[in-house]
């Protein structure tokens, strides 16, 4: 696997860049840049740590009705069994091996803290921070590479108060937990927090896409932003990859994203500004609000009177709870209609802000409310006439709603939500074939498919068929697309790539590439998948 000798850190080329990671080769698109074992610090969620080992972070579904729902719609049920710790009793593992690597490294620094039956489960930052602090008092040197980042102390102070006195006293908490190393002074112990905190990724399994908490590397966490990225980054299970998303030159900087890039300028300032403290000047960022994703269906002079009288008693309920709608602002803000656009978009917004900045009280929240906030979004954003279905939020909201029926059990919903996105939207906002999500989507397309295969849904499957919708033949397509471009993204080793080669195999056989004659079949039906997924109304499923 590709190594840390195809790249090297030194200063980057952008203003408050700070250290930047180079190519020391060309790179063509898909080429995996560097891949390590595991990132040096991998925290679960706390709704995690009951289903997820704490070492390679395989997942187990657990939930009876997680369970239920992925058994009647044919949905991986959990591929593992978890043992927990005999210790602590809160940490699990999926085998021997795990929890030997896990225990030499890293939990034996904290299982006797973890283990006290009053308390409560300490939030990922402490775990991780305390854990680094004993490596750091027990002489491990690559925990100094940590010291090197910019912590973001002055930022964080004065961009969020809150934040910087809750992260104070989380850090302070973790220190006292490692019984005040002599090694390392409570300063020491804030900056580790702060700089992991500050430069955390999320890791998500690609299997059924459910965050799995934070990751963080020196390496990895060097590559700076842009919202025009030429790598993107993977997390397979341990293992993490760090692959070209485009031809990469020989000394070109290389960055990945840290935040959505399909949403306006606006909205992207303001998420790297909340999460990570900084201002993105990257060469996207640099046109303003000027990109294909700020332009809005029609002149935003166009609203109809009916929606400007509804929006003018919007704005007054937001004026009323003194509302920030900054972070949606339109131009200048200086006209009424642009005014309005910004209330408007607040609102569309809302539904998947709540999910970025309270992911799990949301993903925890019935299918039932999701499905309900998500489709008022969704009118809002289709029914006042300035949206497209492939300006965000319309992308995310329908994302989000194939996510929520598909839990829901709800097969048919799920797949013409599926149908629209793949063959209307996703062409537009991501038009390259193995960038990761695409593959994540594809594959949960195909599982809401092949559930039209089992004998009780026959009579749906003909239905459809009858419609110009051949599920058998979507199903097909989806997993051609899906195996054809995984060696560019996730890779067929890895346990996403697994599992695709045991459908593969199963469906297709041991054909490394797809057999002509199914390639023809599909190539017959996908202009009337198309054209049927191009004839579905979002608003009326």
């Amino acid at each position: 696997m590709p190594g840390i000798n195809d790249v090297e850190i030194r200063p980057s080329n952008i203003t408050g860049g700070g250290n930047g990671v180079f190519a020391k080769k060309a790179f063509a698109p898909g080429d995996a840049i560097f891949s390590l074992a595991r990132p040096f610090i991998a925290e679960l969620d706390h709704h995690r740590l009951e289903d997820t080992c704490a070492w390679c972070c395989s997942r187990a579904a657990i939930d009876p009705h997680e369970r239920e729902n992925s058994r009647k719609m044919g949905l991986p049920a959990g591929f593992i069994e978890l043992k927990a710790c005999t210790g602590c009793k809160k940490i699990k593992y999926c085998s021997k091996a795990c929890q030997s690597k896990a225990w030499k490294l890293e939990h034996k620094h904290e299982c006797k803290v973890l283990a006290v039956p009053t308390r409560p489960l300490l939030p990922h930052g402490v775990r991780a921070t305390l854990k680094l602090l004993r490596r750091l008092q027990a002489g491990d040197p690559a925990v100094k590479e940590i010291l090197r980042f910019d912590s973001k102390f002055d930022d964080v102070r004065k961009t969020d108060p809150q934040t910087y006195d809750d992260y104070s006293t989380l850090a302070y908490g973790a220190w006292k937990y490692a019984d005040e190393p002599s090694k390392a002074s409570l300063d020491v112990a804030r900056h580790l927090f702060f700089a992991v905190n500050c430069n955390a990724l999320t890791l998500s399994t690609p299997l059924d896409d459910v965050s799995l908490g934070i990751g963080f590397d020196p390496l990895i966490c060097t590559v700076n932003h842009s919202c025009d990225p030429n790598a993107f980054f993977l997390f397979n299970q341990p293992c993490t990859v760090l692959r070209a998303s485009r031809a990469v030159a020989k000394g070109e900087e290389i960055f990945m994203r840290y935040r959505d890039i399909t949403n306006p300028f606006t909205v992207r300032q303001a998420e790297l500004k909340g999460s990570y403290y900084f201002d993105c000047t990257c060469s996207k960022c640099a046109k303003g609000a000027s990109s294909r994703e700020d332009a809005f269906a029609q002149p935003i002079e166009n609203l109809s009177p009916e929606w400007c009288r509804r929006v003018d008693d919007l704005i007054t309920k937001q004026d009323a709870s003194k509302s920030d709608l900054s972070m949606f602002q339109v131009g200048s803000n200086s006209s009424q209609a642009e005014r309005r656009m910004a209330a408007l978009q607040a609102e569309a917004f809302k539904p998947w802000h709540a999910m970025s900045t309270i992911k799990h009280e949301f993903h925890g929240s019935e299918p039932g409310t999701q499905i309900s906030d998500l489709k008022a979004a969704l009118h809002i954003c289709l029914e006042s006439g300035m949206w497209s279905l492939t300006r965000q939020p319309v992308p995310h909201l329908l994302r989000a709603l194939f996510a929520a029926y598909t839990a829901a059990g709800d097969v048919e919903r799920a797949l013409h939500i599926g149908l629209k996105r793949h063959f209307v939207v996703k062409p537009v906002t991501a038009p390259q074939p193995f960038w990761y999500e695409n593959l994540v989507d594809a594959w949960a397309l195909t599982n809401v498919a092949t559930t039209y295969s089992n004998p009780r849904n026959q009579g749906d499957a003909e239905r459809l068929a009858r419609k110009g919708c051949d599920t058998r033949m979507l199903f097909l397509g989806l997993l051609m697309e899906v195996w054809e471009n995984m060696p560019k993204a996730y890779g067929r080793e890895s346990p996403f790539g697994g599992v695709v080669t045991r459908v593969w195999k199963t469906c297709v056989g041991d054909f490394e590439e797809p057999p002509q004659v199914l390639k023809d079949q599909v190539r017959a039906a996908w202009p009337k998948l198309r054209t049927y997924a191009e004839g579905i109304d979002v608003l009326r499923i």
